[in-house]
Parts: structure tokens; sequence; C-alpha cells
């Protein structure tokens, strides 16, 4: 009898852990060479332009998700741009600065800022977006929804 009881909690807990830990963010790429590379220009530009960026700020856990379209527009997602209380919205510009690992993503939010960030991957799915050695926030990339809800 304790034997059956033993194993119950064990698979019980094993399987709580996976249900906790499924939606937990990838762990940070390091922002040095010990766990993947920085993106050059190039590499920058097939990441993220035309794409959506789902982020998660490694200090605070506040999440975000935004279009960087051609021609350096970048809108917050939000819930989608049907959504009628918090509806897809411009959120500012974005631009790469700087050739090879010297390149950067500039993110100029208007009266919220601009911000430089290196982008880093150790396998071209989980991102590091980096302020020096710092990561900053982490992020997985998706294809643009056509509608509908946010995807992130």
């Amino acid at each position: 009898m304790k034997r059956i009881i033993l194993l119950s909690v064990f698979f019980l807990l094993a399987n709580l852990s996976d249900a906790i830990w499924a939606g937990a963010p990838p762990p940070p790429t390091p922002c040095d060479s010990t766990g993947g590379a920085r993106l050059n220009q190039t590499e920058i530009a097939n990441a993220v332009q035309g794409k959506l960026v789902c982020a998660v700020s490694t200090t605070n856990k506040n999440t975000w998700s935004e279009e960087h379209l051609a021609g350096g527009q970048l809108f917050e997602y939000a819930k989608g741009p049907s959504d009628k209380v918090d509806p897809r919205r411009l959120a500012g510009t974005w631009s790469i600065v700087g050739q090879g690992t010297n390149a950067t993503i500039q993110y100029n939010y208007g009266t919220g800022g601009t911000y430089t960030r290196g982008l880093w991957s150790s396998d071209g799915v989980n991102y590091s977006f980096c302020n020096g050695a710092t990561v900053i926030a982490t992020a997985t990339i998706k294809t643009i929804p056509g509608s509908g809800p946010n995807p992130c």
C-alpha cells in the first residue's frame, strides 16, 4: 500500500513540474561567445524583419510582442488587430545600426525613449536582447498572423 501511495505521489509531482515549466521562457543565451553568437546586420534583418518578436524581460518578467515591419515601422501586437480593448497599434520605429558583430537593433518609441540592443542566439529559435554583457530580454520570433489573437 505504501508503495502505491509513494508511486502516485511521484507521478503527480512529475506531471505537475511538467505543467509548471511548460510555459516558462527558455533560458537566456549569454551575451558572450560561451553560449551563442552575436548576430550581424544581415542575420538581425533575417531574424526580425517582417516577424513578430515575443519577448520577456529578464528583470520583471513583463512581456511584449512587437511586429518589425520592413521600412522600420514597429507595431505592438497587443491582443490583435480585431480586439476592441487592446488592439494592434504603432509603437515606434526600429532600425539596424552598425555592421558585423557590432550591429545592433535600435528602437525609438518617441517620448518613450530610444534603446539599442545586441541580438544573440545559440539556435536560431531562442534569442537574447543584450545591453553589453547583460541580457535585457529573451525572445522567440514568430510569423506575423494575418489577424486574430496574439500568438505569443
